[in-house]
């Protein structure tokens, strides 16, 4: 605390300084003006011929300040508690993917009720595993499963392979026919798969599961899931 209140003390007498030089610098500038009308008297001998002045419009003291400046005075007059730090989202607002997780799945889905399709969107993924720094990093891709509540497999399509970096794009759209009474019934499976040239095969590197009926199905936002 009182490291903080001396550090703002030093703040206001720095910025109280530099206003000072400001009313200093505009007091010059007067007499200076003031100079050049008694010049004029005394060459021309008639009326003081005051110089032209363009008027920019009022301006506030503060405008001249540097905003460095400003914004250090806003931040020493808030509380001092800090909020936890946040790391940056990837490409959307979405909540940031928990620590333990094996990356983060971002897609959208709806139900077009004039074609009877549920419409799938799989936009894009976090991969911590990726491996885009090697020249050859192997492939991943998407496998999107409908499944029924009983978990028989009702629908199911792969996106194309893509790059296995640690932020693969997909931008597929997948349409899926599904009846309008059950849709809400149903689960959508999202799974991650990557095939890397050090092993043989493939393997799931983690997978969402999403009950549609918790989700907006006449909304077409983008939403973000852990991998589990």
């Amino acid at each position: 605390m009182h490291r903080s209140g001396a550090t703002a003390l030093i703040l206001i007498g720095t910025c109280t300084v530099f206003l000072v030089l400001i009313c200093f610098f505009f007091f010059i500038q007067k007499i200076r003006q003031q100079r050049i009308q008694r010049k004029v008297v005394e060459k021309e001998g008639g009326d003081v011929v005051k110089p032209q002045i363009t008027y920019e419009g009022p301006h506030s003291p503060l405008s001249l300040l540097p905003p460095a400046l400003i914004q250090a005075l806003a931040l020493a007059s808030q509380s001092s508690h800090k909020e936890e730090d946040i790391p940056p989202t990837f490409l959307t607002m979405e909540p940031p993917f928990s620590n333990n997780s094996l990356g983060r799945l971002w897609f959208s889905v709806y139900y077009d009720y004039l074609t009877s399709n549920l419409v799938l969107k799989v936009l894009h993924a976090r991969y911590p595993k990726g491996r885009g720094w090697s020249s050859n990093p192997g492939e991943v891709w998407v496998e999107a499963v409908v499944l029924s509540p009983l978990n028989s497999v009702m629908a199911t399509a792969n996106t194309g392979t893509r790059r296995a970096s640690s932020a693969p794009v997909f931008q597929q759209t997948f349409r899926f026919k599904v009846d309008d009474m059950e849709v809400t019934q149903y689960l959508l499976r999202l799974t991650l798969y990557d095939r890397s040239p050090d092993q043989p095969g493939e393997k799931a590197s983690g997978a969402v599961i999403v009950p549609l009926s918790s989700l907006d199905l006449c909304s077409q936002e983008t939403l973000a899931r852990d991998l589990q």
